[in-house]
């Protein structure tokens, strides 16, 4: 029996998945309506199996055939592969509508500007492929640079670009694209990027390339409060190559000026690392912890040997205070918590926990000694 037509267009779209381009060939030319079977790919195709279509079948070549699938990627809103087409084949007049075709025809310049634009918001706003975005862009700023009617379209570069730039060089300084960002300011000479964010994101992720970049070619541009809360996040994410780097730069005072904030957000989000340089590195820092709800606030200096504890609201199993308001707490292996007044004495008389009986161990009080 004949295979029916959607089983015929499977097994296309398998062959050409496969690589079996002669297998496909020989099916495609056995059927009259070849359209109806490549119609597979109006919504399944990707940039790397257009080119191989392209390569085999001529068909793919007409115009018609490219009409529809650039009308179906544009419904299904995949704009990469509609500027894929259109800067591959160069079919500008898939992009407007019939009456915007006719005036654009008489005034014999080809359709730039407005739908570029709108396209290279989608993208950014999409997060597509960052080469090929970046790739777009740069095409439509020389086509734009090259255009000899400049005045008509001035209006719409100071209004709506301008925007769009100022996003757009944000992500190429955060994704190493150092050469990209200058050849946009050098073409746009009254563009205002706003630095401290650049640097401040840059430092929040831990890309030390980028914040040198950004601080060697910008270095007035960055204002102190910038370094200070840069220090901060970078620290409380765990990036301690870029806070020792900005406390080289600046010095140790804006480590100073929130200090209560780095390190309480260091234990909250367990960054032992960091904790552990700052109290080895700064012996005279004074640390202030925050315990509960912001009910009790007070200076510790704290040295470590292994490990540092993280103090929460908890209470003793035996005389039943709040640890963190009054006494140091100490947590046994057996997790269970008592003050240091209490699990000094049952220490003394036996070596072991009074809840569970676990043998206890005498390093674990040296692990925190408050001075």
């Amino acid at each position: 029996m004949e295979t029916s037509k959607p089983n015929i267009r499977k097994l296309f779209y398998q062959y050409c998945i496969k690589n079996e381009w002669q297998n496909a060939k020989q099916l495609l030319a056995n059927q009259k309506n070849q359209i109806h079977v490549l119609s597979v790919f109006y919504e399944k195709a990707t940039q790397e199996l257009f080119e191989d279509l392209f390569c085999h079948f001529p068909i793919f070549n007409k115009k018609q055939f490219l009409q529809k699938i650039f009308m179906k990627c544009r419904k299904n809103n995949d704009i990469a592969t509609v500027q894929y087409i259109h800067y591959r084949f160069k079919y500008s007049f898939f992009i407007c509508n019939k009456k915007q075709w006719k005036q654009n025809a008489k005034r014999k310049h080809p359709i730039i500007s407005h739908f570029h634009l709108q396209n290279i918001t989608i993208l950014y706003k999409k997060k597509y492929n960052k080469k090929i975005f970046s790739a777009l862009f740069i095409l439509v700023l020389e086509k734009m640079q090259k255009e000899k009617h400049k005045k008509k379209y001035q209006k719409m570069q100071n209004l709506l670009f301008a925007k769009i730039i100022k996003n757009i060089c944000h992500t190429f300084i955060c994704t190493n694209g150092f050469s990209n960002v200058s050849w946009i300011i050098a073409h746009n000479n009254h563009l205002n990027i706003r630095w401290n964010n650049c640097f401040l994101n840059v430092c929040e992720n831990g890309k030390l390339k980028n914040a040198k970049w950004i601080l060697e070619n910008h270095p007035q541009k960055i204002s102190d409060n910038c370094f200070a809360d840069s220090l901060r996040y970078s620290f409380e994410n765990g990036y301690l190559d870029v806070g020792k780097w900005i406390i080289s730069l600046v010095g140790p005072k804006f480590l100073f000026t929130k200090n209560h904030l780095i390190f309480k957000n260091c234990c909250k989000y367990e960054q032992w690392n960091i904790v552990d340089w700052l109290c080895c590195h700064f012996s005279d820092y004074y640390f202030a912890l925050f315990f509960g709800e912001f009910l009790a606030e007070w200076f510790v200096k704290i040295r470590t040997e292994k490990t540092v504890i993280y103090f929460e609201k908890k209470y003793c199993q035996i005389c039943d205070v709040n640890c963190g308001l009054i006494v140091a707490e100490i947590e046994t292996d057996c997790h269970h918590t008592f003050c240091s007044e209490c699990i000094t004495k049952a220490f003394s008389l036996k070596s072991k926990c009074p809840c569970c009986r676990l043998n206890l161990k005498e390093n674990m009080f040296a692990k925190i000694i408050f001075v």
